[in-house]
């Protein structure tokens, strides 16, 4: 098949003209004009919307195209296109149709160029915003012009979509061999490359006034990182608001961590009608014997304190783990009764001491005592039954946040989840909000209030990383169904997760402005990005945050690379989420696609650490 020769000049769109007038391309004979950087933003703006056009952009488009148009939103993502390479290219240059240009691109990056090539050639016309955005931003990034009345023509013609693939086809592999196989897709699974496979996500994200993470004082914690002070939100802050989100939306499948299991299994024995001293005996006595030690004491004040008896450790088990182990018990209640009698000499006397509530011997002797004296009433059998309870075989929020239960050999489950405290960008200076309760019920005759009170607080733009070992939740959960879904639940909770310190006081519910997904073979945290604080620039913290983290990325892509020039990575792929940040001229992450939907750069990548 032959490539139609694209439109002359002096037959190029109208639209196309305008766009160059835009771009500041100068008239023949004429010198170049400065573009106008704020009108190719607005066009550019159109990528980011799911219905292809930006109401900026209308302003521009509306006299060329309307909602009668068949080729309506072609045209509006064309405009997006031009915008998006002529934000860091100067036009003017003779171009090349968008075939021949990756083929340009594939003499010194064919990994990336076989890989654009083939999600245009597989992508149907409705769905060719992603891929087209993908290769233009490639093409962009190493400089390389394009003919942009030829794209018009393959965008905007009435042709059907088959022939413009096969003409993209044509020209990319018109003076190459014809492959043996379709293009590489990097979408091979961890075990066959054979290699660690890493999911990263980076985020930067602006919290207004906030105390997203208190420390003893009740002051936002901070941290000095460059020698200058910054915000800081835990890491344990934020897992712990990560795994109730997954709780909530599949319980199920996620466990329980609490030091009252034995409280628990006593209630579930009340309720089948055997008394609560007796039934808290016996479950301490169980949970000693199986290795923890246990305590009774006060807990509570005032008129709901109470006697309780709880672990000394967290444990992290099922949610069904009390019921289970109260079923036991009820099952073999005599047995169990007289053993726990034995275990205690008889008397029964420790249930309410206030102190190790099992035995008067040393933590360790009790537990060793407990066990023999469970196996010589149940056998080694029931005991390992038992001990089975507490395994964590298929939750997901043990095998993403691992669990550290030493009691119990072989208990320990190594996380497949690192996540980094998060910090601000920049330095930051505590605000303090004075305030005042007035009581409605004062006399009219008295003035004052009924309380004075002083909070700080503190704003700004964080970092937030996480890394996920994909083999690590592979050895754990086994299925690939699970480990998908415990990696998109992950994702999900990290895209979207919502503090709550302080937030009936402050409503801190943003959502990250830039997102960064990669699959790596080795983590890689990008926070030395901002050992130099950022300064506020044209589009404040946000976009200043955005470009040193750009910057630091692509220094360190291609100081990581291997000779034959691949990234250290297997993808990229990011999500620029808000204005300032898009407005950057020429911001660009290397060997990165860009993907308009947070959520689609999170799968995306995960398709290719899966497979």
């Amino acid at each position: 098949m032959t490539d139609p020769a694209a439109p002359a000049a002096s037959s190029s769109p109208p639209l196309l003209r305008y766009l160059l007038d835009l771009a500041g391309a100068p008239p023949v004979g004429r010198r170049m004009v400065l573009p106008d950087r704020s009108g190719l933003a607005q066009l550019r703006r159109s990528l980011s919307y799911p219905d292809g056009i930006a109401p900026d952009a209308v302003l521009h488009l509306g006299r060329f195209t309307g909602p009668h148009d068949p080729h309506e939103t072609d045209r509006y993502l064309f405009a997006a296109l031009f915008a998006l390479w002529h934000t860091s290219n100067a036009p003017g240059r003779p171009g090349r149709r968008l075939g021949s240009a990756l083929r340009q691109l594939a003499q010194t990056d064919a990994r990336r160029a076989d890989t654009q090539m083939h999600r245009l050639l597989t992508t149907p016309r409705r769905y060719i915003a992603v891929p087209s955005r993908a290769a233009v931003s490639a093409l962009a990034n190493a400089a390389i012009p394009l003919h942009w009345a030829g794209l018009y023509y393959d965008l905007c013609g009435s042709g059907p979509w088959l022939e413009t693939q096969r003409r993209w086809a044509h020209q990319y592999w018109s003076d190459q061999r014809a492959p043996s196989r379709a293009p590489a897709v990097n979408t091979v699974t961890p075990s066959r490359r054979g290699a660690q496979v890493i999911v990263e996500l980076h985020a930067l994200q602006y919290f207004p006034v906030n105390n997203l993470n208190r420390d003893d004082t009740g002051a936002p914690k901070t941290t000095t990182l460059g020698g200058e002070t910054r915000a800081r939100w835990s890491t344990q802050s934020q897992k712990r608001l990560m795994r109730e989100a997954i709780m909530k939306t599949d319980p199920d499948r996620c466990g329980t961590r609490t030091r009252w299991l034995p409280e628990h299994v006593a209630a579930f024995l009340v309720g089948q009608g055997h008394p609560y001293d007796e039934a808290v005996s016996m479950a301490a006595f169980l949970f000693t014997a199986l290795g923890f030690q246990t305590e009774r004491d006060d807990y509570g004040q005032g008129p709901d304190a109470r006697e309780g008896t709880r672990t000394n450790v967290l444990i992290f088990c099922r949610t069904d783990s009390a019921a289970r182990f109260a079923a036991f018990l009820h099952e073999h209640w005599a047995q169990a009764r007289d053993a726990a009698a034995a275990f205690q000499g008889g008397s029964g006397g420790a249930r309410s001491r206030r102190r190790t509530a099992t035995a008067d011997a040393e933590p360790q002797d009790a537990r060793k005592v407990a066990r023999a004296q469970f196996e010589t009433t149940f056998g080694q059998k029931t005991f390992d039954s038992q001990r089975r309870v507490l395994d964590p075989d298929g939750l997901i929020d043990i095998a993403l946040f691992g669990r550290m239960l030493s009691e119990l050999p072989g208990a320990n489950v190594d996380a497949a989840v690192n996540v980094a405290h998060a910090v601000t960008t920049h330095t930051i200076n505590l605000d303090f909000d004075y305030y005042t309760a007035i009581d409605d019920g004062t006399p009219k005759d008295l003035a004052g209030v009924g309380m004075i009170g002083v909070q700080p607080y503190t704003s700004g733009v964080y970092y937030r990383y996480l890394s996920l070992d994909i083999e690590t939740l592979a050895t754990r959960l086994g299925d690939p169904d699970q480990v998908r879904y415990a990696a998109e639940a992950l994702g999900r909770t990290f895209l979207h997760l919502r503090p709550r310190a302080k937030a009936t006081n402050s409503a801190p519910f943003t959502r990250p402005g830039l997102l960064l997904a990669v699959a790596a073979t080795a983590p890689h945290n990008l926070a030395s990005a901002f050992v130099r604080p950022v300064e506020p620039g044209r589009g404040g913290l946000l976009a200043a945050s955005a470009d040193a983290l750009a910057r630091h990325w692509n220094s360190y892509v291609r100081g990581y690379s291997t000779p034959d020039g691949q990234p250290p990575f297997r993808d990229a792929r990011y999500s620029i989420l808000n204005p300032d940040v898009d407005d950057l001229p020429d911001l660009a992450f290397d060997h990165a696609d860009p993907v308009t939907l947070a959520d689609k750069t999170i799968s995306a990548v995960l398709d290719s650490a899966l497979g």
